[in-house]
């Protein structure tokens, strides 16, 4: 959550400015940013307040939705024969219902 009082507001509109440019040397396009706030990325959202008319995040909360998405995923760090196993049941489900 953020907290207006003790981390740095920025403007939605100026959130593509901290973030670096892709291969092609574009920007993000500010949609995207309000798409990070809903309905988000692989189901994390960038935290945004709306302060009267205006949509504000902070650079902290930029940083925090960063660090997030480049946390390797949790069914990446399984056994790999697990993920197999688990593959296999699955299949077996599908074809038990004919599918």
């Amino acid at each position: 959550m953020i907290s207006i009082h003790d981390e740095r507001l920025i403007r939605l509109a100026d959130v593509p400015k901290l973030i670096p440019s892709n291969r092609d040397g574009k920007k993000i396009h500010i949609s995207t940013v309000f798409r990070w706030c809903r309905p988000g990325l692989r189901g994390i959202r960038l935290e945004c307040v709306k302060i009267g008319g205006a949509s504000f995040t902070s650079h902290e909360a930029v940083e925090r939705f960063v660090a997030k998405l480049s946390t390797p995923i949790e069914a990446s760090t399984d056994n790999p024969d697990e993920a197999t196993a688990r593959s296999a049941a699955a299949e077996a489900k599908l074809e038990e219902i004919g599918i």
